[in-house]
């Protein structure tokens, strides 16, 4: 069976080179063209999520050898791509990818026959070129001093590689730092993709890229690894969305409502009560933005307790699970949150870059049991401080409080995709519960 599946995969060549803006100016360019962009991510942690979200005009999934075999990626890729005009996959090739398996392109190049484009950092260049990835199909530079600069690494790239440049950005100091300290909110992102867009369009040929994207029909076949299966059971999960809290696995929430959940949203910062639910999904996000306002909303704090006596449960991840401490402090400010758990999250700019991680449950909860392995990405923006008797679901000393539970709360520091992890999504039906979950969380603090 052979698919169509335009596709193509975006990544960075050197140590310590970013290949966002080219990436961000390219889909931004095949959007304007009238197409549908699909991105995915090389690992499953969200970086800068709803910035690619506003220049490729559909929010990103993700994919992650280290997490999924080559069926389960084949599973998601197809159900996310689709109904695409275009998949762009992008992440590090090569040595960039060396500390953390997961961001090697080319083990999702070889899973999912993916042409390859590199970025090259033209200012970071010598005399000589480095040795490209192998397979390679195109490439883009970025950070072209200088028109002739161009054109001479353009010759040299051709001849040499024997591969095209199919696009480059120039220097752009002030563009490009205004890129880093933007927020993420729609208006001002748009702006700023005219403007790289009209840069990257002087000697871009996107076209070329929708070309190679077309050249490999998927020649595997779609696993359909879920279609058989039949629903777990029904179950209601209220998930928090709004600007504090907005970070969430695509794919994981489409297997949950695969299985039979029933997904409704609110706002942590702007309602006043909750869904009837079995389950409240507090995922990631900045709260810290907001702090003072999630502060100020007592009537969710307060149905966020009540959810939890009247029998329900709740699993919190990196962000929410700051909202769930008693304290949220930040460099300049602290704040009074739900209460639930009892610690201080405290935010922390120190090794901030999401970790894989491999955690076995010592302590049984109601997300996993004793002996379970959980994978994922430990979010070291946050720390935890404990105010009371924090339990910790796991025993590894090094990795302090990544998986913690209060009542029927489970707290995770760890970025956890469900969709890589399908015996999970199980213990969301499960209306079961170990003896140290039915246990008021306010007793012990």
């Amino acid at each position: 069976m052979m698919l169509p599946l335009p596709r193509v995969a975006i990544g960075a060549m050197e140590p310590g080179g970013s290949y966002r803006p080219i990436l961000w100016a390219l889909l931004d360019a095949l959007r304007r063209q009238g197409l549908h962009i699909q991105p995915f991510f090389a690992t499953a942690f969200f970086s800068e999520h709803r910035v690619e979200a506003v220049f490729a005009g559909a929010s990103p999934r993700h994919l992650d050898p280290l997490l999924m075999t080559p069926e389960l990626c084949r599973e998601w890729f197809i159900r996310g791509a689709g109904s695409a005009d275009l998949a762009v996959i992008h992440g590090d090739f090569g040595d960039r990818a060396s500390g953390c398996p997961a961001g090697r392109l080319e083990t999702l190049c070889e899973w999912l026959d993916l042409p390859r484009l590199g970025v090259l950092d033209a200012s970071r260049m010598g005399d000589s070129l480095p040795s490209p990835p192998p397979k390679l199909d195109g490439v883009l530079l970025d950070r072209a001093e200088s028109d002739s600069r161009l054109a001479e690494l353009t010759i040299r790239i051709e001849t040499q590689w024997a591969v095209p440049v199919l696009g480059s950005l120039e220097l752009l100091p002030s563009l490009r730092a205004e890129l880093e300290d933007v927020q993420p909110s729609r208006r001002p992102l748009q702006e700023m993709g005219r403007k790289l867009v009209s840069h990257f369009q002087k000697a871009g040929e996107p076209e070329r890229v929708v070309e190679i994207a077309t050249r490999r029909p998927a020649t595997w076949e779609h696993p359909r690894l879920f279609e058989q299966d039949p629903p777990l059971g029904r179950v209601v999960i209220a998930l928090a969305y709004d600007d504090a809290l907005n970070c969430y696995f695509p794919d994981a929430l489409d297997l949950l409502e695969l299985r039979g959940a029933t997904i409704v949203d609110f706002s942590p910062l702007n309602d006043d009560s909750l869904p009837e639910a079995d389950v409240v999904y507090l995922g990631g996000g900045q709260p810290e933005r907001f702090g003072k306002k999630l502060a100020t909303n007592d009537c969710m704090r307060l149905a966020l307790r009540n959810h939890l006596r009247k029998g329900g449960r709740i699993y919190a991840e990196g962000g929410g699970l700051a909202y769930l401490c008693q304290q949220m402090e930040t460099a300049v400010e602290s704040h009074r949150m739900v209460g639930i758990l009892p610690a201080t999250a405290r935010l922390t700019e120190a090794d901030s870059r999401p970790r894989p991680v491999e955690l076995a449950v010592a302590e049984p909860c109601w997300l996993a049991k004793k002996g379970q392995a959980i994978r994922g990405y430990l979010d070291g923006r946050w720390q935890l401080e404990p105010a009371g008797t924090l339990a910790s679901c796991t025993a590894d000393a090094g990795v302090p409080y990544p998986l913690v539970k209060a009542g029927r709360t489970v707290g995770s520091r760890v970025q956890i995709d469900f969709a890589a992890q399908p015996h999970l999504i199980s213990a969301f039906f499960s209306f079961t519960t170990c003896p140290s979950d039915v246990a008021d969380p306010w007793q012990f603090q």
